[in-house]
């Protein structure tokens, strides 16, 4: 089952909607008001109390790993829930859509040894071309992990 968050509006107050498609159908409305408390869901199929969009849904959360946070004192593990899933998803799809920003402004590098969310950028600014590429390739050899711009780039690959 495929499951996607999509038209994400947020508020500084932490509030937002959303969209959450299952299967390429939009299953549900998803909203926050920014106040505490549990998210809303307006299920697309909803009668009479019931929705199998919500079943499928949650059937599918509870196949979920747990998300493990790590502290200092020991990890704590939560369970997969529907809410815990919206919240990391939100926060997944906005660290993209920055970095996306700030690939459009400089080159991004990750080298051996930078973790999964490290990178490391040039100053001055190097716009991203393809003769950027190749010098980077160059300058770094095997050492170098990834171009983060090419992520969002069809033409060089």
């Amino acid at each position: 089952m495929k499951v996607e968050l999509k038209k994400i509006k947020e508020l500084n107050t932490g509030a937002f909607t959303a969209e959450l498609w299952i299967d390429g159908n939009l299953a549900a409305g998803v909203d926050d008001d920014g106040r505490g408390g549990a998210y809303r869901y307006r299920w697309a199929d909803r009668m009479h109390g019931k929705s199998d969009l919500e079943s499928r849904f949650k059937a599918w959360i509870e196949a979920q790993p747990p998300i493990v946070y790590p502290f200092t004192g020991g990890d704590r593990i939560l369970p997969m829930t529907p809410d815990l899933w919206i919240g990391e998803e939100i926060t997944r799809i906005e660290s993209a859509r920055a970095l996306k920003r700030k690939c459009a402004r400089n080159t991004l590098i990750r080298l051996v040894g930078d973790g999964p969310e490290q990178y490391r950028s040039f100053t001055p600014a190097w716009k991203f071309t393809p003769t950027v590429a190749e010098q980077i390739r160059k300058d770094y050899g095997t050492d170098l992990l990834e171009i983060v711009n090419e992520r969002y780039t069809k033409e060089i690959k």
